[in-house]
């Protein structure tokens, strides 16, 4: 696969060989839109100034009616109604009069409006027919589409200049999907966010967790599905009880904002209703919402081990997972191709999915062991590969040399 430039190679694309300033509009879900992409979003355009200066940030919300958008800790410069088609389209031609070099398309599953997203194909024709290369950041990619996602992706990356995935295992699916072809695509894994990562950063623990006891803290975050396996956990907690009277349980994240808002929501009655049954309901704090950046920063900072008990095997990026790894916490998560690629270091922390007992004993066997030290990677080293990409794509490229014409050879 073809790999992102390294942070030296991108300050030289600016310092050299591109020294003119380069205009990126990203166009993508922002907050308050509660889902990851929108968080990816806001996180790039508040890192992307200061890694790469010499990139000016427009930015067009695709807006579903959460709220005022807002990116990086400001309004957007535009806004794109999530279910008008024709939107799409007016978006397109206002950033080619902008002037724009690069567009950046920040998509995943119920990021943008029509059938399986494809009203943003309406957007991509206009780019296209103006002349404006843009560049795919796909999300929530799965090893085996269904045939109609499959369809709409491979139309939205054909004409692009590159697509961009956060692993290894997002870009064989691509490929094996026949989606994109591997020379097309960069793997750029997006690294802690810096919140994360400065001690400065941080609060007190959520007051929800005040009140109970001081034993072991495990922690899962993230947006909520019957796929991320909470009751695996859940069953696991009797056992690791009886060496361990005072472990704790943290469920932190809310249903995915793709899916029709409901008043109380199924999956979060099984998980309380199984804690319950168990006799652990005392030990299993749920928190229904999004936690800021200081609160999620301390919560992980007091956690003793996370915990990513998924029975979803087709994923290929677990965001909260990676930041979990990232900032140099024990985890212990159920296989899966994408678990393989990021913990192919830490055997002992990968468990067969659906297993209580078999998660108990790796959070037992990690306990004991020393917390890893963080990576050297952060969201700020994304942004600079990604800074690449986008001047490696908007660089005037030299016209091809005409040569004269091979005198015909007639056959025998």
């Amino acid at each position: 696969m073809v790999e992102a430039p390294t942070a030296g190679e991108e300050t030289d694309m600016f310092t050299t060989d591109n020294r003119r300033r380069i205009r990126l509009a990203i166009v993508s879900p922002t907050p308050p839109r509660p889902c990851p992409v929108a968080a990816h979003t806001d996180e790039l355009c508040r890192v992307l100034p200061s890694v790469a200066p010499r990139i000016g940030l427009t930015v067009y919300a695709i807006d579903h009616g959460d709220g005022q958008p807002t990116a990086g800790g400001r309004r957007v410069d535009g806004s794109i109604a999530a279910d008008d088609p024709s939107a799409y389209r007016r978006a397109g031609q206002r950033l080619r009069r902008l002037g724009v070099d690069v567009a950046l398309l920040e998509v995943g599953p119920g990021t943008a409006g029509g059938p399986h997203g494809r009203y943003l194909l309406g957007l991509t024709d206009e780019l296209t027919r103006q002349g404006v290369p843009y560049i795919v950041a796909a999300h929530h990619v799965r090893r085996s589409p269904l045939p109609d996602d499959a369809d709409a992706l491979s139309a939205l990356c054909r004409p692009a200049a590159g697509v961009v995935v956060a692993s290894n295992s997002a870009g064989a699916a691509l490929v094996s999907s026949r989606i994109v072809p591997p020379r097309r695509i960069a793997v750029v894994p997006p690294g802690p966010p810096l919140d994360l990562l400065d001690p400065r950063t941080t609060g007190p623990l959520p007051a929800a967790l005040a009140r109970y006891g001081d034993g072991p803290l495990l922690t899962t975050t993230g947006y909520l599905s019957p796929a991320r396996g909470i009751e695996v956990a859940v069953a696991a907690l009797p056992g690791l009880a009886a060496t361990h009277p005072g472990i704790r349980y943290v469920v932190a994240g809310r249903t995915l904002a793709s899916r029709p808002p409901r008043v109380g929501d199924p999956y979060r009655r099984t998980v309380e209703a199984a804690a319950d049954a168990l006799g652990v309901a005392h030990r299993v704090i749920v928190l229904d919402g999004d936690l800021s950046a200081a609160d999620t920063a301390a919560l992980l900072r007091a956690t003793d081990v996370y915990v990513a008990p998924d029975l979803d095997y087709a994923r290929t990026d677990d965001r909260p997972l990676a930041d979990a790894v990232g900032a140099g916490l024990r985890v212990v998560a159920a296989a899966a191709p994408y678990v393989a690629e990021l913990l192919g270091d830490r055997p002992d922390s990968i468990v067969r999915p659906g297993d209580p007992a078999a998660l108990a004993a790796a959070v037992e066997r990690v306990l004991k062991e020393p917390a890893p030290q963080p990576g050297h990677r952060s969201f700020a080293h994304a942004a600079e590969q990604i800074a690449g990409l986008v001047a490696l794509v908007a660089s005037p490229r030299p016209a091809p040399v005409r040569r004269a014409a091979a005198g015909r050879r007639t056959a025998a």
